[in-house]
């Protein structure tokens, strides 16, 4: 029998599929995930059936007994000849082997699968992650193969998704952060070692030295007892009786400038004090 109807190739399409369908919904791509989380699915279940029987998989339509006999290794066909049974078909047989326990959700989410490869909308698969991950986690269980190999770096959204322990919202908010640290991890593949770690503990936007005025106009800094006084007013060509000479602060008042400082959001300047950098 060809090799893509043995229990590794259904397994492995399974698993490849099943990444495909968590990256899409963490992109919020809930169409592409309906598509790839059906077919994930699907081949899930063959690979289960296939490991009691390859006779399972045999469509049962026009008594075909060539495919019966293909399938029960007495028959040669062409690969392009080869039909085995559709999702619902699948689920439908683990079903009745006691495999599977019949959900409408998941029937729900086959027939978007079917609906999305026909051009229809999947925006509604958006709350069926926590269908797909139970009807997983049920055939992995029967197969006794490692959930968090299958899974991956998903294994800890899928666990949250399933604790019925806390409220949809929770689990939403849970798994919303794990799909962003996912995303975010996901752009230093292939970067030098170190790279994540210097844009995480690069200053973000309102945060560090490096853009707040100086002071107000008209006014300076005591350096050596942190007052604002007011700037010498001086006499002299282009310059008014009583208009600050802003140079003379510096010969008068010699000491290390300070680097512009953020704007900070209202208040954080109480809680960083006056932490100005000096050079």
């Amino acid at each position: 029998m060809d090799e893509s109807l043995s229990y590794e190739s259904f397994f492995e399409g399974a698993n490849r599929a099943t990444q495909k369908a968590m990256d899409d919904h963490a992109n919020r791509e809930f169409d592409e995930f309906a598509l790839h989380s059906g077919v994930a699915v699907e081949r899930l279940a063959k690979a289960a059936l296939v490991r009691v029987s390859p006779l399972y998989l045999v469509e049962m339509r026009n008594n075909n007994t060539d495919m019966l006999l293909h399938f029960g290794g007495g028959l040669e066909l062409p690969s392009d000849k080869v039909r085995t049974i559709g999702a619902k078909d699948a689920l439908a047989r683990l079903r009745k082997l006691q495999i599977l326990p019949a959900d409408s959700q998941l029937d729900t989410l086959i027939d978007m699968r079917n609906g999305v490869a026909h051009a229809s909308g999947g925006e509604g698969a958006k709350f069926l992650l926590p269908t797909f991950a139970r009807a997983v986690e049920q055939i992995l269980g029967h197969l006794g193969e490692s959930s968090e190999r299958f899974w991956r770096h998903w294994a800890s959204a899928v666990r949250m998704g399933l604790n019925e322990r806390e409220s949809e919202v929770t689990r939403e908010v849970h798994l919303r952060i794990r799909q962003a640290r996912h995303r975010f991890d996901e752009r230093f593949v292939g970067l030098p070692e170190g790279a994540r770690d210097l844009v995480v503990g690069a200053p973000q936007r309102g945060q560090g030295d490096g853009d707040r005025p100086y002071d107000a106009p008209g006014r300076h800094r005591d350096h050596h007892h942190g007052r604002l006084g007011d700037l010498p007013r001086v006499r002299g060509p282009g310059i008014g009786d009583d208009e600050p000479n802003e140079s003379v602060q510096h010969r008068c008042h010699p000491g290390p400038r300070r680097i512009p400082l953020p704007h900070l959001p209202p208040g954080a300047e109480q809680l960083r004090g006056d932490q100005g950098v000096r050079r």
